[in-house]
């Protein structure tokens, strides 16, 4: 039997069993209480939520910085160089927001990222929401206009995303197809 370890999130431990002991006993109580089913929905959801961005900030604490040594050659076989300081990206999933500093390449500071490992590694998206978030966001928009997407999704998730994020979103995907007319 494998042991449950404490996850790194975020400088803290995150212990999953605890938590889940935590729900279990919210719901033990909430029945001899008579808390209400909807209440108890609305609660164990929120607290679903926060584990989630937990996990995955735990994911994202496991999956490192992308440090692939000084130089990285790349399929083409040019060498690139480890650029002095980590990069910031800003990176948007159904559990939140999260800020992913990781090690990129290029020849020198202000010029071309010529690569980005992690990103790669983890299959990122080139905008900053996930693959997830946007396939949710274009069911929804195909059928509601984007003030009511956004509405719909702070609603559920408690994300808010700009009218504008939305509209940048269906653009970029639209350009992925424009080719099957």
């Amino acid at each position: 039997m494998t042991m449950m370890r404490p996850l790194p999130v975020e400088g803290k431990l995150l212990d999953v069993a605890a938590r889940v002991a935590q729900l279990t006993g919210f719901v033990t109580d909430a029945a001899r209480d008579g808390l209400p089913a909807h209440e108890v929905e609305r609660s164990l959801w929120r607290h679903l939520l926060q584990l989630g961005h937990d996990l995955q900030a735990a994911y994202f604490a496991l999956a490192g910085d992308g440090d692939c040594g000084e130089t990285l050659t790349l399929a083409d076989e040019r060498v690139v160089k480890r650029l002095p300081e980590p990069h910031r990206r800003p990176y948007r999933s159904i559990f939140g927001d999260f800020t992913l500093e990781r090690v990129v390449y290029g020849t020198r500071e202000g010029q071309r990222i010529e690569a980005v490992p992690l990103d790669a590694r983890l299959g990122l998206p080139d905008d900053q929401c996930s693959y997830v978030l946007q396939d949710w966001n274009q069911a929804l928009v195909v059928e509601n206009p984007y003030a009511q997407v956004d509405a719909v999704l702070e609603r559920i998730l408690g994300l808010q995303q700009s009218v504008a994020s939305l509209e940048t979103m269906t653009r970029t995907l639209a350009g992925a197809v424009a080719g099957y007319e």
